[in-house]
């Protein structure tokens, strides 16, 4: 199977702090309206399975604090989202405003594996 090709390829300069930070605030507005999103889908889920006034007494005494099962699908979200942007295109929303990628020296894009690393 053949690697898909960024472009431009070549050698580049390492990215400064600044942009990179900026970047990242970028990133993080982008996933946390992503993790509102998906807490109010998973709550309206549980919602429909639990019944909402057995879901109300249940955080009312304090039984759903530290969901296990709420807290792993905020990460799985987090990492596809990190995930698809970083092995399709090398760029998240925010490195693409701010011209940052990341890519194999060869110019490739990097796996899901190294992916789930950078992560």
């Amino acid at each position: 199977m053949s690697k898909n090709l960024l472009t431009p390829q070549g050698d580049f300069p390492p990215v400064g702090l600044g942009r990179r930070l900026a970047a990242m605030f970028y990133d993080f507005l982008l996933c946390t309206a992503l993790l509102i999103v998906t807490g109010f889908v998973y709550k309206m889920i549980q919602a429909a399975i639990i019944g909402e006034e057995r879901l109300r007494v249940m955080t009312d005494a304090g039984k759903l604090d530290g969901d296990p099962l709420y807290s792993t699908v905020l990460l799985l979200v987090l990492f596809a989202f990190f995930a698809k942007f970083w092995t399709h295109g090398g760029q998240t929303l925010g490195m693409q405003v701010w011209g940052i990628r990341v890519q194999n020296a060869n110019g490739t894009a990097i796996s899901l594996w190294q992916a789930l690393l950078r992560f």
